[in-house]
Formats: C-alpha cells, structure tokens, sequence
C-alpha cells in the first residue's frame, strides 16, 4: 500500500507539468505537453533568434543547430536551462533542430522564478 503517495506525487508532478506549460503559452511558445515525463518540449519554429547564442559559444560547436543556439541564449542570458532536443541524436530533422525540453522536476519556486524571467524577456 501506499498510502497515497504515488498518487499524490503524480498530482504533484501534474500541478507542476501545467504550471510551467502555460507559462510557456503564456510568453508565446508552442508546446507539447507530455503524458509521462518530466520535460516538456517546446517547438521553436516560431522563434526568430538571429544571433542569439552564437556569441556565447565557448566551443563553437552546433552554431548550426536553432536548438543549441537558444538553449545557450535562455542560459547566459536569462539564467534558465534547457536541453536540446538534437542533442539526443546526430540525425535529426529539421524539426529535431527546431525544439528544446524545459525540465518540470523542480521546486515550485524554482518554476515560478523561471516564469518571471521567461516573461521578463518577452518580445
């Protein structure tokens, strides 16, 4: 038995995964909500980056990949942290390029606050 807590985790997690999902609605971005994960991706083909991110290389790699480029820019320059989805696989699409994973494992404050900077920075 568990006492609940699997129950309650999941709803956890689900208060969490909707949360961090309509705040990225929120400043524009399309999302595809996940069914049993802790990330949600996001596409980017909406996103106009221009140099967004290549500046802040330190190894120059990827400068290619939309995905890399902005997940590098969320970090330096809004202090969030992504994953690139086309770091999973060297043969990609142009949709693998186009999106990143924002991870939901995190404290509700640490969520919140990422919203904040999210909606700070919107166009």
């Amino acid at each position: 038995e568990s006492n609940g807590y699997l129950e309650n985790l999941s709803k956890t997690f689900a208060t969490k995964r909707d949360f961090l999902a309509d705040a990225l609605r929120d400043v524009g971005f399309v999302v595809m909500n996940p069914d049993g994960s802790f990330y949600i991706t996001i596409d980017l083909c909406n996103v106009e980056l221009g140099n967004r991110g290549t500046d802040k290389s330190l190894t120059g790699l990827n400068l290619h990949k939309k995905d890399w480029n902005f997940s590098r820019w969320l970090l330096t320059e809004i202090g969030i942290t992504t994953i690139p989805c086309s770091a999973f696989s060297d043969i990609f699409d142009e949709r693998g390029y186009n999106r990143i994973r924002f991870a939901f494992c995190k404290t509700m404050d640490t969520l919140e606050e990422a919203a904040d900077k999210l909606k700070s920075k919107r166009n």
